[in-house]
């Protein structure tokens, strides 16, 4: 996944997050109105950082399982 200047922030934040393990201090630090948008963004770069490590073979099950969601919810009614 390439990067932009957009991925600076959520990318800023992660590091932050792991640097100083304090969520509250990361939210003012990036002006985040409120945690939860704050959740928003670390989800944001924690995807995209999993994503590359990820084998195609993976992938393709995720993309299959994703695919089956409805079925399989249904299945364990």
């Amino acid at each position: 996944m390439p990067y932009s200047v957009a991925s600076l922030r959520p990318g800023g934040a992660t590091h932050w997050l792991q640097v100083t393990e304090d969520a509250e201090y990361v939210r003012r630090k990036g002006k985040w109105i409120s945690s939860r948008v704050l959740e928003i963004y670390l989800q944001e770069a924690a995807v995209a950082t999993f994503e590359d490590q990820v084998t195609a073979e993976a992938k393709s099950r995720i993309s299959s399982l994703c695919q089956n969601f409805s079925k399989i919810l249904s299945e364990d009614s």
